[in-house]
């Protein structure tokens, strides 16, 4: 109990002071165990909009786009059945779908790990949401979303349809994004895209040889067409939420 109360204390005054890095000290099998994780920002920039592809990409043919202001993304499902985000966008209404991220409270992107250089992916869990009126829900909508997996519950006392479902995704970043179409849904208030590199027990870990080959773009500019899509703030993870530099 006691251990479990200093470590409560420390979780507390960290959240508190907003510090980049977290120390925590556990009582194991009698001795003291300490994890210090710093987190060093390497790629930060400003979403417009969540859009699809125009044209189907053939070797990316389920992608979303996340348009950036400097950059673009592709938002690829993993362990998805194929077409899961196309099957999505062609079935719901997408004015009630959200985004949520995992790894930053404004926005979303990923987390790389010091100790493993040889990683090259950025991979991400987000949850998508899907909350609409009762009264507004089609049955062919209540089927589509049971097909992909949601998890839903009918909330009698709020009078909405409340669905969800996680997914693993991995990020590609792209040339450029190039909005098509009359109608642009740009996101109602800007987003963060950002990447940052997790270093254990080594305050002194320099991030620049990964910044040196974290933004090599696929050669690709796509014609996109944008989708109603929100994105709300994710989980935070400490020192990668809004205002947390990591250094």
């Amino acid at each position: 109990m006691k251990h479990t109360a200093k470590l409560l204390l420390i979780l507390l005054a960290c959240a508190l002071s907003g510090c980049a890095s977290l120390y925590v000290r556990h009582d194991m099998n009698g001795g003291d165990v300490a994890a210090d994780y710093q987190y060093q920002v390497l790629l930060e920039g400003t979403l417009l909009a969540v859009a699809r592809p125009k044209t189907p990409l053939p070797e990316y043919a389920d992608a979303w786009v996340l348009v950036g202001k400097a950059h673009s993304y592709l938002m690829l499902p993993q362990g998805k059945p194929a077409g899961f985000l196309n099957q999505l966008w062609q079935s719901v209404d997408m004015r009630y779908v959200r985004l949520n991220g995992q790894y930053s409270r404004d926005g979303l992107g990923a987390v790389l790990m010091a100790a493993r250089p040889q990683q090259q992916q950025w991979f991400e869990q987000v949850r998508l949401n899907y909350r609409k009126p009762l009264s507004q829900v089609t049955p062919r909508e209540r089927q589509s979303l049971q097909d992909l997996g949601f998890y839903c519950n009918e909330l009698v006392s709020a009078g909405v349809y409340d669905c969800s479902v996680g997914i693993n995704v991995e990020y590609l970043p792209i040339s450029a994004a190039k909005f098509s179409g009359k109608t642009v849904h740009r996101l109602p208030q800007p987003h963060t895209f950002k990447v940052v590199l997790r270093s254990e027990k080594n305050p002194n870990a320099s991030a620049a040889s990964w910044q040196q080959q974290l933004l090599q773009p696929l050669a690709l500019v796509v014609d996109v067409v944008t989708l109603p899509v929100q994105i709300i703030g994710g989980a935070v993870v400490q020192g990668v939420g809004s205002g947390q530099s990591g250094k």
